[in-house]
């Protein structure tokens, strides 16, 4: 009898003396000490002894990634300690039951389980390779019958798949609750939880794809709420904290560089628009220390600025200050800088001033929940393009320009009314409504959005959306408080507030934006309709190019194409086009050239001007006083009148534009050579070449393919091929 119970005894010795079982029962508990911790059956996990401060002389039985054994994700006995690291987890009255050396019970688990089902059935705990230790019936494999488990009894951490929070079916609520020092897990008063509202369940939890990764969510003894994750490729481990009662933005650069931390979106950090994850996996993770990176690289050319509002500005280490500049001047200096990424005010006292440029990635940006400063962030306009671009209902913009009232028109032509209207949060917008009976017509509406949608840029119009609904062809652009120019250089009570260095600057500008649709765009896109009327200024006189009904996508490979549906208008149209609807970039700058000397002169090139005995356009008026020395005195007489005349600047201006009107297109500088020219006061230009004639009647006004206007006489495509968006 002694030989057999030795044998029992030594075979149960040995069952629970090797690292590797993982599971308890009834009739065969295991024994704990610190040189024979449990393993989970893949030996992910760990469940054994731990102490945590340096002197041993308190023991508590915690789970920990075998990995990573300074990380304990869980503790039983966290509030009654051991003195040695040796017990013996038991299952007592259908409970898991640590008991030490002497037998007397240290922790216990607490079910309900005293049924006769559950006396009568095999009881099993396990530690399993999600790092749940559970206590089950040994045929319940199911998370939903687990008599009791780990996960339902946190202690201060969250592993993946597991959940904080209230279920309604099972009457539990979830609290994290911090270990009371670095050294001490016994409970603290601070906790983790989710509030409970009238459902059947709130929750939190986080998973991870990549088993090489290992992230857990602790709340420290210090109140913050931290995420640690063990990144393979950089072989340490990233923690980032979530201090409490305050928000994870206060961090400094929580958000890696480049990235946008917004306590208003959930998770906080976002990349900045147009800006993507450099590591998309880490990123996903919550691991923001690589940031963000551009979705394109920059060209050094055609960038535009996207506006972030209320933020707090970017740390300035990698910044350049003057105090100088004003908002304009910084934006062109960051625009000449291909290593400047965003611009500011250095100030927002009394409006704003100041220059400060950053040359470098992004770091530390975040939005204020109230009040901050606008930054200007460097990017592909594409990206611009998609942020604003939208469809909007007919009711709003019904609603916010007052049933289409006539005290809002602001605009009229052959394509219908522009109307001014107000949105609901306050911002002013300009409503373009298409005619039903409008030359332009449903191609040309198409057009317009899918070109100027594709492009951004200070001097073009801000398209913000679109309505196509009950038979309405609707677009919305930015409100510009100054209307077209041609309502001020035309006007001779609206032409005195335009002196020379505005009119110099407004034709800069439209260099700029030509220059831009010509060669910086994503695709080059020829107006086919330049004229004072679809140039529009805002508060400052800044010009911007508008309408592109009649605009056209133009092969960069190709020097020209051909159409036979001729669009543009009497006094604008290049001759070649108007002859045989032959168009390039070139049919652009002659437009250009005829709006420079209008703006010039003061008079529109659609009338005729008596030169000796003969009638004849602007530009031949001009041409001929130019040749015999007396270009400067036929100029509008506000230009003389002004203190920033400058007859040098005035003569090149005027020179430049004749380049522009020469007959042959070849004869005619890019808008890249107009640029240069405009810039310099010592390059020597060419002497122009006669002007081409400018159209003042239709050659096609009896072809069926035009039609021309009511109100200004020109000539509009009726058929466009057309692919990109579809209003709906």
């Amino acid at each position: 009898m002694r030989i057999v119970l030795l044998l029992l005894f030594v075979l149960f010795h040995k069952g629970f003396s090797s690292e590797y079982d993982s599971r308890i029962s009834s009739s065969m508990p295991l024994k704990i000490s610190k040189r024979r911790p449990i393993l989970s059956p893949k030996s992910i996990f760990k469940l054994g002894f731990f102490t945590p401060a340096v002197v041993g002389d308190r023991w508590y039985l915690g789970i920990w990634n075998r990995r990573f054994p300074s990380e304990v994700v869980w503790v039983a006995n966290r509030n009654n300690p051991l003195p040695k690291p040796i017990g013996t987890l038991t299952i007592f009255k259908n409970n898991l039951d640590l008991v030490d050396q002497y037998g007397k019970s240290v922790w216990s688990t607490s079910t309900n389980g005293t049924s006769q089902r559950l006396n009568k059935s095999v009881l099993t705990g396990e530690l399993l390779d999600n790092g749940n230790l559970v206590l089950r019936c040994s045929d319940k494999h199911d998370s939903s019958e687990f008599l009791w488990q780990s996960f339902d009894d946190p202690t201060d951490t969250l592993l993946p798949d597991m959940k904080v929070g209230w279920d309604k079916k099972s009457g539990l609520n979830k609290i994290l609750r911090s270990w009371k020092t670095t050294d001490d897990p016994s409970t603290c008063d601070y906790t983790y939880k989710v509030e409970i509202l009238r459902s059947e369940e709130i929750s939190y939890s986080f998973s991870i794809s990549n088993a090489s990764f290992f992230s857990i969510l602790r709340l420290s003894s210090n109140g913050a709420l931290n995420r640690s994750t063990w990144i393979p490729r950089s072989g340490k481990f990233k923690r980032i904290d979530y201090l409490l009662p305050n928000d994870a933005c206060d961090v400094y650069n929580t958000c890696g560089p480049n990235g946008l931390c917004d306590i208003n979106t959930s998770p906080p950090c976002n990349c900045i628009h147009g800006f993507q994850p450099r590591e998309q996996e880490a990123w996903e993770l919550q691991d923001r220390e690589s940031g963000c990176v551009p979705k394109t690289q920059s060209r050094c050319s055609g960038d535009q600025f996207l506006t972030l509002k209320n933020m707090k500005l970017p740390d300035t280490a990698e910044s350049v200050v003057d105090m100088k500049l004003g908002l304009k001047e910084c934006e062109k200096k960051c625009l000449n800088n291909c290593n400047c990424t965003a611009y500011a005010n250095e100030s927002m006292k009394n409006g704003g001033s100041g220059c400060i440029i950053w040359v470098g990635e992004l770091l530390d940006v975040r939005k204020n929940k109230v009040a901050g400063q606008n930054l200007y962030v460097k990017m592909d306009a594409i990206y611009i393009g998609e942020l604003h671009f939208e469809s909007m209902e007919l009711e709003t913009i019904v609603q916010a320009t007052q049933g289409f009232s006539d005290s809002n028109k602001i605009g009229k032509g052959g394509f219908g009314i522009v109307y001014k209207g107000r949105l609901l949060d306050g911002q002013e917008i300009a409503v373009k409504r298409l005619s039903k009976i409008s030359t332009q017509g449903i191609a040309g509406f198409k057009t317009e959005l899918s070109l100027i949608a594709s492009v951004q840029h200070v001097n073009l119009v801000q398209l913000l959306g679109y309505c196509f609904e009950g038979g309405e062809m609707i677009i919305i652009y930015e409100y510009l408080e100054n209307s077209s120019l041609d309502t001020f250089i035309f006007d001779e009570s609206q032409s005195s507030k335009l002196n020379w260095e505005k009119r110099f600057q407004i034709i800069n500008g439209i260099t700029r934006g030509l220059l831009y649709l010509h060669q910086d765009s994503r695709y080059p896109i020829v107006h086919r309709d330049l004229k004072p009327r679809n140039v529009l200024l805002d508060k400052d006189m800044v010009p911007k190019i508008s309408d592109f009904g009649m605009g056209n996508v133009f092969d960069k490979n190709k020097a020209e194409a051909n159409t036979t549906n001729i669009v543009g208008t009497y006094g604008y149209m290049s001759p070649e086009y108007a002859e045989d609807g032959t168009y390039s970039t070139k049919s652009d700058v002659f437009s250009f050239g005829v709006l420079v000397l209008e703006i010039i002169y003061g008079k529109t090139n659609r009338e005729s001007y008596k030169y000796s005995e003969n009638e004849e356009s602007l530009i031949n008026y001009i041409w001929r006083y130019w040749k015999e020395g007396k270009g400067l005195d036929i100029i509008d007489p506000v230009i003389f009148d002004s203190s920033t005349f400058q007859p040098h600047e005035v003569k090149r201006c005027i020179q430049i534009g004749l380049l522009c009107v020469q007959e042959r297109p070849e004869d005619r500088p890019t808008v890249l050579s107009v640029s240069v020219m405009l810039a310099s006061d010592t390059m020597e230009i060419a002497l122009p070449k006669p002007p081409g004639y400018s159209v003042r009647r239709s050659p096609l006004e009896i072809g069926s393919s035009s039609r021309k206007r009511r109100n200004e006489e020109s000539w509009t495509v009726t058929e466009v091929t057309y692919s990109g968006i579809e209003p709906r």
